[in-house]
């Protein structure tokens, strides 16, 4: 009797875990909003063809889905990012790899006031640039900041040619 009894609670823990596991596997589909780009000013290249972005967002920067660990990211195989930035790499004959993009984000961060830039920590790969920052006053602070900067390709290209070379890896 005590074998039939612990037989029947083996099955209905069983039966109980497969029935939590099935809830956990039915994986529900992100809705995807639309979100109008902000009006170019006469300086900057109108944004308008890279499509829907993400809200607060400035391209080529967007938040951190897979892990979640990063405030922003830069991801070097999205194809708006290679169209876009890419031909600059190439002109002052840089590899187009998350490394060599730390290192030109560091530069325009010294640009910046002392506060954002030592509140801001870079990590990267061969294909992407992760970014944290330190400080949550500075949250917006950094978009901000280098939105001015992505979305002027001749602002771009100034920090691309003046970058200091010796600090820049070729790979």
């Amino acid at each position: 009797m005590k074998k039939i009894a612990s037989i029947l609670v083996l099955c209905l823990l069983s039966a109980g875990v497969k029935a939590q596991t099935a809830k956990k596997s039915q994986i529900t589909k992100p809705v995807k909003s639309v979100v109008k780009m902000p009006a170019a000013k006469s300086d900057s290249v109108s944004l308008a063809s890279l499509g829907a972005w993400e809200a607060g967002q400035c391209f080529p920067l967007s938040s951190d889905k897979e892990y979640r660990l990063y405030d922003f990211v830069i991801n070097l195989n999205d194809i708006r990012v290679i169209k876009r930035y890419k031909p600059y790499f190439d002109k002052y004959h840089y590899a187009f790899s998350g490394y060599v993009w730390e290192a030109i984000v560091r530069d325009m961060l010294a640009d910046a006031d002392k506060d954002l830039g030592t509140s801001i920590a870079l990590r990267s790969d061969n294909n992407t640039l992760m970014i944290n920052v330190l400080k949550y006053q500075n949250l917006n602070k950094f978009p901000e900041y280098m939105c001015g900067i992505f979305s002027n390709l001749n602002k771009f290209s100034s920090y691309l040619q003046k970058a200091d070379r010796s600090t820049i890896p070729n790979y």
